[in-house]
């Protein structure tokens, strides 16, 4: 079993050309929850929220690298407060 399982979100409003819709502004967060002791089952999936890099960090995988690399920069260093 893993250490840890990791999910890297890109919140998009609905429409075509899903890349043009990407900028600076653009919600975006990674979780990174623990698969070892002490377990907190019921602990809420925001507790776990991390940014992008540290999910990329982790996995070494580079997210959102089709976008436009400011933009990138920019979306993936933001910690989530929503």
């Amino acid at each position: 079993m893993p250490q840890y399982t990791w999910k890297v979100i890109l919140v998009l409003s609905d429409g075509e050309n899903d890349f043009g819709r990407v900028n600076k502004g653009t919600r975006a967060f990674g979780l990174i929850v623990p698969n070892f002791p002490p377990l907190n089952i019921n602990a809420p999936w925001r507790n776990f929220r991390v940014t992008v890099d540290q999910v990329e960090t982790l996995t070494g995988y580079d997210f959102f690298s089709q976008i436009g690399a400011m933009t990138e920069l920019l979306i993936e260093k933001r910690r989530d407060r929503l």
